[in-house]
């Protein structure tokens, strides 16, 4: 008869012992493997209704007697990262059979950042304090409750903290004196930080050992202060607590809470001490851009940026942190533009071409991401001009191609966009000029790009990838090679219920008129002939990105067309809609499917997993992988 390997036994003997402990109200559900999570416990409470807490456990046996064995575990990286990053904890428990004993601990309590380099493995240590004892499904409950507080937002300040020490002596302080002092510094903060011993529920756990300082929200994400022994002992306890509140700072960013970032920093004054911790001061700046605490925050950049020290490390990513804010407010805005201006005053003051020509290229950046194409010209032709090595650099050109295709100066894009190549620019410029090309109107030699990019690009875009698709079947269908494009008149022609004779016209003027190309759609529609209405479609959408009319029209006509030949352009469609228009798109044409019938649920969730797949080449190849529903199909690109 075949015998079951020891370890499955072992396994088995495991999960029964963590039943065995746990409260018979609560209740515990194997979970698929797959996913490394064993078991699911849901917490009931003594009139058997569910709390709606819930979480995750990890099962760990060992069979051996040594203790380094039994008190060690190792885990992949990626695995811990994965668990991490669920927003159910994950909880480790540790059967020990030589003991009899199980020991648990919350995953997010892991600190990866001591995993060496490259490593793929992460040895997590179980103390004997971790032992289950019958104060631990209480500590679980909590826990669990904690979460859900902090999760839901539902707090206010001053948040219960504690204290816990892993040695006995930090900084030539015992626990009991380092815990009075700490404490009473932290009294200074009592608006934010309220003490509470070990055993009362608390929100916020604080933990230090020699050489780590742990801030915690409960058992979710906590951060990391390494090196306290490396400290001197003058002032240690005003700057651990400093700390703590940068920390805590953080960890409501963490809950998604960032405006308490914000009134945690800036109400205690703790500006200079961020602008201390460079790494911490680049990671907040996003959050405090985007939270209420706006004009601080650039107050406090303006501050790390005083110190020319910082200013050569911080200034880069500074600017790129502000380039990005997509804000709509207009005194914000506003208020970008006038630190820019000032950088470039403060250039001017200095007299340092090279500054400047940095501070003119940056204004450029901001006036091209708000559509001011003027200015932002005016200031790359400023920036060469203090700084003749821009025109060695591809980027340069890159971007004043930019800002030509949005002005609608197509033809001066694409040759900024070919000195850009020329100059070394990055792959995927030859998309960019591939759009340039046609858009002014030479669609055989944009075809050529476009031809060239996918076939040397691993992941191409689904954008470019659509359009040459569409770009060269119209060559094929219309003969047209280039074409000097009067948008106007072909707009004039393709108006008022065209006839198809009518929009043939509009395409002799201009082969891009997006409004030919919808008309041209709707009489395929209405004559049930769905292939050729996703190609009208999808060429409108592709004209103007932002059409979600289009897109949907598109989509639809793919769906109904159930011809496998265009499974590839309805991945497309749906992955390019997505990315310009997003959750809008979705609503739009989720609606429409939602209304039609039951059978639809099945394409939602098609589409659901098409939009998280990657698309894929094959190398040295011009066959294109598209994950249709389950599987990739191949599509081989004309040349």
């Amino acid at each position: 008869m075949p015998k079951r390997p020891k370890q499955h036994q072992l396994e088995d003997l495991s999960r029964a012992k963590f039943q065995l402990c746990l409260p018979e109200k609560w209740v515990i559900r194997d979970k698929d493997k797959d996913y490394g999570i064993d078991c699911e416990v849901e917490l009931f409470d003594d009139d058997e209704n569910s709390t709606g807490l819930l979480f995750y456990v990890q099962l760990k046996a060992t069979a051996s007697k040594k203790e380094s064995e039994i008190f060690n575990i190792d885990f992949k990286i990626d695995t811990l990262e994965y668990f991490k990053q669920l927003e159910i904890p994950v909880l480790l428990a540790r059967y020990s059979q030589h003991l009899d004993k199980t020991y648990v601990k919350w995953i997010n309590e892991v600190d990866l950042t001591f995993a060496k380099e490259k490593a793929k493995t992460f040895r997590i240590k179980i103390d004997k304090t971790n032992e289950w004892n019958e104060q631990s499904e209480i500590r679980i409950e909590n826990d669990l409750k904690n979460v859900r507080i902090l999760n839901s937002g539902s707090f206010n300040f001053p948040l219960s903290y504690s204290i816990n020490f892993e040695d006995d002596n930090i900084q030539g302080l015992s626990n009991s004196q380092l815990k009075i002092q700490l404490r009473n510094e932290l009294r200074e903060y009592s608006d934010f930080l309220e003490y509470k011993s070990n055993d009362e529920n608390y929100l916020i756990n604080i933990s230090i050992d020699k050489n780590v300082l742990l801030v915690q929200t409960s058992i979710l994400k906590g951060v990391f202060f390494h090196n306290l022994d490396k400290r001197p002992k003058e002032n240690f306890i005003e700057e651990l607590s400093l700390d703590i509140l940068l920390s805590l700072s953080i960890c409501m960013v963490m809950v998604g809470q960032i405006d308490y970032c914000g009134k945690i920093i800036f109400d205690n004054e703790l500006e200079n001490r961020l602008i201390e911790k460079e790494e911490l001061l680049l990671r907040l700046l996003p959050i405090l851009i985007s939270s209420s605490y706006f004009e601080n925050s650039l107050n406090l950049i303006n501050d790390a940026l005083d110190n020319q020290e910082n200013e050569i490390i911080l200034f880069p990513a500074v600017a790129s942190i502000l380039l990005k804010s997509d804000t709509k407010i207009k005194k914000r805005i506003a208020l970008i533009e006038s630190f820019f201006k000032s950088q470039l005053e403060k250039a001017e003051k200095l007299n340092l071409d090279s500054l400047i020509a940095t501070s003119r290229y940056n204004l450029g950046n901001f006036y091209r991401s708000k559509d001011r194409h003027k200015e932002s010209i005016n200031n790359y032709v400023q920036a060469k001009r203090y700084d003749s090595n821009y025109l060695k650099r591809s980027y340069y050109y890159r971007e004043i191609a930019g800002v030509c295709f949005e002005a609608n100066k197509f033809k001066f894009s694409a040759d900024f966009y070919k000195k850009s190549i020329e100059l070394g620019a990055s792959n995927d410029t030859k998309s960019l000029l591939g759009d340039a090309l046609m858009f002014s109107g030479n669609y055989k030699e944009a075809d050529n790009v476009f031809q060239n990019y996918i076939t040397t690009t691993e992941t191409p875009n689904e954008e470019f990838l659509l359009k040459a698709i569409l770009l060269q079947n119209i060559i094929e269908n219309e003969k047209i090679d280039s074409q000097n494009r009067k948008p106007e008149e072909a707009d004039k022609i393709a108006g008022d219920k065209p006839s198809i004779e009518d929009i043939e016209k509009a395409f002799n003027k201009d082969l891009l008129s997006s409004l030919a190309w919808f008309n041209l759609g709707m009489i395929k529609k209405d004559d049930a002939n769905f292939q050729e209405a996703t190609f009208c479609f999808a060429m409108c959408a592709s004209i103007n990105l932002w059409d979600i009319e289009a897109w949907t029209f598109a989509f639809l006509s793919f769906i109904n067309s159930g011809k496998e030949g265009d499974l590839l352009i309805g991945s497309l469609i749906l992955k390019t809609a997505y990315w310009h228009n997003r959750d809008e798109f979705l609503m739009h044409l989720y609606g429409i499917l939602e209304q039609d019938n039951e059978s639809n649920a099945e394409i939602i969730k098609m589409i659901d997993k098409i939009l998280i797949a990657d698309n894929k080449m094959n190398e040295k190849s011009a066959v294109l992988r598209i994950l249709d529903g389950e599987k990739y199909k191949e599509f081989e690109l004309k040349k």
